[in-house]
């Protein structure tokens, strides 16, 4: 499933935010939406085996190895015009969000893996993020395309909390948790199916929380593909594996 987007939509409200528009905010980029975990877990191992079962229920380890980009297609509505968006995600850390008025291409923001910079869509000026920013979408980048799938590797440690009931469904309660910053994201996994029907992150003391309400089969692979972020509802239309990519797209314009 694709995880990483909780992470990119907050990076891309905190950047507009700065610019006083609410433009982001009714964005569902889910290229990944961010698995992560927090508490004083049982054990590691325990955690550890319910995250290979859930590797190998959404299609398996070696087919998530084999992902090298995804593309996914969604719509908002800014007002009271229905836009469509395009987001897309590389192994090697170049990330992009396209809007597509009228059929026409906008770049509002991307990363060619070093460079990250955003467009302003009231004046669509070109800025480079800063520092930071850049920072927290290199550790987006990172957990491409399952932050389940190598979370040792890239400075993760997971334990299991215990269980709590979601919308009346049975859960293992993980955390995933950074090492570097200590950053925890609580996961709600399906006892049953292994699938997360809740995360909450934390981010700048904002508590982020996304209900996963349904789930798409795609070339085997199992993603997310209806949700709800704070109350507001998301839909991914279409999800390509591995889709032709013009690379000039995350080419910082300057």
């Amino acid at each position: 499933m694709i995880y990483d987007s909780l992470n990119i939509k907050i990076a891309q409200e905190q950047y507009f935010s700065n610019h006083k528009t609410h433009f982001m905010k009714f964005i569902p980029t889910v290229v990944i939406i961010i698995v992560a975990f927090l508490s004083t877990g049982v054990t590691a191992q325990d955690a550890n085996s319910l995250i290979n079962t859930h590797i190998e229920k959404t299609g398996g380890r070696e087919n998530w190895e084999r992902i090298d980009g995804i593309k996914m297609t969604t719509s908002v509505n800014f007002k009271g015009f229905n836009l469509p968006m395009s987001i897309i995600s590389t192994s090697d850390g170049k990330q992009a969000m396209i809007a597509q008025p009228f059929g026409q291409d906008i770049v509002l923001f991307a990363s060619d893996g070093k460079t990250s910079w955003a467009k302003n869509p009231m004046t669509l000026q070109t800025e480079k993020l800063s520092e930071d920013q850049a920072d927290q979408m290199k550790k987006i980048s990172d957990i491409f395309p399952n932050p389940l799938l190598r979370y040792r590797k890239n400075g993760f440690v997971a334990n299991l909390v215990g269980n709590a009931t979601v919308g009346g469904k049975n859960t293992f309660k993980i955390e995933l948790k950074e090492t570097e910053s200590m950053d925890t994201t609580i996961f709600y996994l399906d006892t049953t199916t292994y699938l997360p029907v809740r995360i909450e992150k934390t981010v700048n003391n904002e508590l982020n929380t996304i209900e996963i309400k349904a789930y798409q089969t795609i070339d085997g692979m199992v993603f997310p593909v209806k949700f709800s972020r704070n109350g507001t509802d998301a839909e991914i239309n279409t999800i390509v594996l591995n889709p032709e990519i013009d690379q000039n797209l995350f080419k910082f314009p300057g």
